[in-house]
């Protein structure tokens, strides 16, 4: 097999079977997965666990099963990687898949064109070299922790003219542009003052995260929103929060972050739209809360 460059040009076609030769990394097996309609979803697998894989004389690439979690660490793919815009069987590259990049702990950048309109639940789950990322303006959908455990990324830019999705004031996160939820953030993200709600799952598997902000713009913290921060050992949560939800202890924002963590509240007791488990590490075992203080006490006594 001779090595291919793609590029993310309009002309560039994947010929070589499935076999994907990018700029300084080479993906073996590359998964295109068709919609039926001349368009397909990218996925990247070690081919020893996909069922059905078909690629018959041009015919549309097919995954009849599709791709299981691959283990931490499993490297699937490493170095910079570029989503080609056509698959082998001539696909539009419209998608990219649940756990497509999952595990791929080489990963150190990717460049996704500006045809992609998806990107999967997980799709680069666990990717901890992934240092930065350009979400372009055609993407309108973003699955669930799409981004968990990357815990390099430290610039994640939303191109301006995105009209689901930005990344104002250069904030270094996601959020939904029409409800001004944040709805993934990083080890540096600064969440902006417009900010009304911090999404379920946001921070969730941030593990390089030391410290965040919360402005007195959030008025609503998502379950799970800071589950697994384990480098979190203080937050301020403003009086401006009136909702924090958590149906079960499990799914408190801070479910297993550091037993060490402490939460300070601006609120002088727990409002009534925060769920009773709002708190919990586990059950029953709840973090030290301490009631009734100003972001200036917080800032000066405890952070």
């Amino acid at each position: 097999d001779a090595d291919l460059t793609i590029y993310a040009d309009e002309d560039d076609i994947v010929t070589n079977d499935t076999k994907l030769y990018t700029k300084s990394a080479t993906l073996d097996k590359l998964q295109f997965i068709s919609n039926g309609d001349g368009t397909c979803s990218v996925e990247a697998g070690s081919g020893t666990s996909v069922n059905s894989f078909n690629n018959n004389s041009g015919d549309n690439i097919k995954v009849s099963i599709g791709l299981p979690i691959p283990e931490p660490g499993a490297n699937i793919v490493s170095g910079e990687v570029v989503i080609p815009l056509v698959s082998p069987a001539g696909d539009s590259v419209i998608g990219i898949g649940d756990y497509a990049f999952s595990a791929s702990s080489g990963l150190t950048s990717i460049i996704i064109p500006n045809f992609v309109t998806s990107i999967g639940s997980y799709a680069f789950n666990n990717c901890t070299s992934l240092t930065n990322i350009t979400i372009p303006d055609s993407v309108t959908g973003i699955g669930r922790n799409a981004f968990y455990e990357c815990t390099s990324l430290t610039s994640i830019i939303v191109s301006s003219g995105n009209e689901v999705y930005d990344s104002r004031n250069n904030c270094n996160a996601i959020i939904e542009t029409a409800s001004n939820t944040l709805i993934a953030g990083f080890k540096n993200t600064i969440i902006p003052d417009s900010v009304t709600s911090i999404g379920d799952l946001a921070f969730a598997g941030c593990t390089s995260l030391t410290s965040i902000t919360i402005p007195d713009s959030v008025t609503s913290i998502g379950s799970q929103a800071f589950y697994g921060c384990t480098s979190l050992t203080s937050i301020y949560i403003p009086s401006s929060v009136t909702t924090i939800s958590a149906s079960s202890s499990s799914y408190s924002p801070f479910s297993s972050c550091s037993s060490s963590l402490k939460i300070y509240c601006g609120a002088s007791s727990k409002p009534s739209g925060w769920s009773n488990y709002w708190n919990y590490k586990s059950s029953p075992a709840t973090y030290t809360t301490t009631w009734g203080v100003t972001r200036e006490q917080y800032n000066s006594q405890y952070a």
